[in-house]
């Protein structure tokens, strides 16, 4: 079963079995019937190397095991700590510019400039378009808790719920 299901892996890599029982000389018995010929048949076309248990001590190969399972584990992502996402979006005369700068719980800073070519944008318009493009970024990250800051009291207020949203396309982007 390990051969079908870790297919890829046994073509990639040498495949070495520790064990005190003679098991090449099952796996290569022309007499063998039952599983046992089944098996052989199965794992002919791969690479394996038999070898016989040497002296080690009891402990040693169960901490070994311990330790290589873990470092092959992949880290749960650190949840204690929040993000946190400083955005500020400004109409141009042609399209509008923005800028957000991402704080990891560690304090590692990444800063973000984008130019959008929005036809006629508002300012409001901006500043939500750089709002929501920085949420997007902490989506695709995996961030679970963020914390974030703007200089538009229109558009905080209205992401709060604070504030009602009047036009269609400020209601759109609150939505958003």
């Amino acid at each position: 079963m390990a051969a079908r299901k870790l297919r890829h892996y046994f073509a990639e890599h040498p495949i070495i079995v520790i064990a005190e029982a003679p098991l090449k000389n099952i796996h290569t018995n022309p007499d063998a019937t039952g599983r046992v010929s089944q098996w052989a048949i199965e794992l002919a076309p791969h690479d394996i190397s038999y070898f016989n248990r040497t002296s080690i001590k009891s402990q040693v190969l169960p901490d070994f095991f311990v330790d290589w399972i873990q470092s092959q584990t992949l880290a749960a992502p650190d949840t204690s700590g929040s993000w946190t996402m400083y955005f500020d979006g400004s109409k141009r005369n042609m399209g509008a510019g923005a800028g957000v700068v991402l704080i990891s719980p560690q304090g590692d800073k990444i800063k973000y400039g984008l130019r959008m070519n929005l036809p006629l944008p508002t300012n409001n318009e901006a500043e939500y378009e750089t709002h929501l493009h920085g949420m997007r970024m902490e989506k695709a990250w995996g961030t679970t808790r963020l914390e974030i800051y703007g200089d538009s009291n229109l558009v905080v207020q209205q992401s709060m719920n604070l504030c009602d949203a009047v036009s269609d396309n400020m209601i759109a982007y609150r939505e958003m």
